[in-house]
């Protein structure tokens, strides 16, 4: 039975003991990324990324060749591109969520896991400050939208991070999901890497060419530019702040395609800046659906559009 934790420490002991299946798994894939990459990578897609993704891309890519570290998920492009860490976060965040939900419910949806060695900085959960911003996307959408994740049947994901939001959707519909992840070649890798770890290397499949089917009930790896050839359908379409960070491209990409058929959005974007100047353009399309935008009180120029 789950516990409440006490410190990092315990934290670490505990995660370290329920999940050290994860080590073997890793040991078993990791030698396997460099091919995923190369397959991942056959696709082409850079239309739909950005200058300054494409060079964090690079240092990544060369960080995680020719195998990925045990702790790939501390390096430091890594996490200032894809990880909140921000304490000003949790204190928004959690007491949220502490309203909403149990403690056994929060212990089975925030967990941390072991791979990737992530950084347990919210000890009471085992789990990390990301995985509670990740949460609390969720529980704004749910709470706004009334939707009940157990009769989703289908999801797609623009832009996965390191697969860290597919794991928590997954926990908290409790019922089999055809998940797609569309990302970047490198992304894409570290999605299948991850989440073939966590959820079992059964689970996940890599669509590399159109061939491979979209396998139903597990988590499938959609490089974006094989995206173009064979574009998946949903019920629900999922991006926190991925699509903000896309070309103007991208998003015409997603609009273009009726946005995969979703009649449900959950949408995480920020104003436009110099790095992504097409990132406020996501509101706009969002509105156009039929989506209300909610500001996020205490993140300036953040907005949700849900569905």
């Amino acid at each position: 039975m789950a516990m409440l934790g006490h410190s990092p420490r315990f934290s670490a002991a505990y995660i370290s003991r329920r999940k050290n299946g994860q080590v073997d798994i890793f040991t078993m894939l990791r030698g396997r990324f460099a091919d995923v990459l190369d397959r991942a990578s056959a696709h082409g897609g850079a239309t739909y990324t950005t200058e300054w993704w494409d060079d964090e891309s690079a240092k990544m890519r060369a960080a995680f060749l020719p195998e990925p570290p045990d702790d790939f998920l501390r390096n430091e492009r890594l996490i200032w591109a894809m990880v909140a860490n921000s304490p000003m976060f949790l204190e928004c965040e959690l007491p949220d969520l502490e309203r909403a939900y149990g403690p056994d419910r929060l212990l089975s949806l925030l967990e941390e896991d072991l791979v990737g060695r992530q950084i347990l900085n919210v000890a009471k959960y085992h789990t990390s400050i990301n995985s509670v911003h990740h949460a609390y996307h969720i529980h704004r959408f749910v709470e706004a939208t009334g939707c009940d994740l157990g009769g989703v049947g289908s999801v797609v994901e623009w832009g996965g991070g390191y697969g860290n939001l597919a794991k928590i959707l997954l926990r908290w519909a409790e019922t089999p999901v055809t998940y797609v992840i569309i990302d970047i070649p490198l992304m894409s890798a570290v999605q299948w890497l991850y989440l073939s770890c966590v959820l079992g290397p059964d689970r996940v499949t890599l669509v590399d060419d159109l061939d491979t089917p979209i396998e139903a009930g597990k988590v499938n790896i959609l490089p974006v530019g094989l995206a173009e050839a064979r574009p998946p359908e949903a019920d629900l379409l999922v991006s926190t702040w991925a699509l903000s960070e896309c070309s103007s491209e991208a998003q015409q990409f997603v609009v273009g395609h009726d946005w995969f058929g979703a009649s449900k959005l959950l949408l995480g974007y920020h104003d436009s800046n110099e790095k992504f100047a097409a990132a406020s353009g996501v509101g706009d399309i969002a509105r156009a659906r039929g989506a209300t935008v909610y500001p996020i009180e205490f993140l300036p120029g953040g907005y949700y559009a849900f569905l």
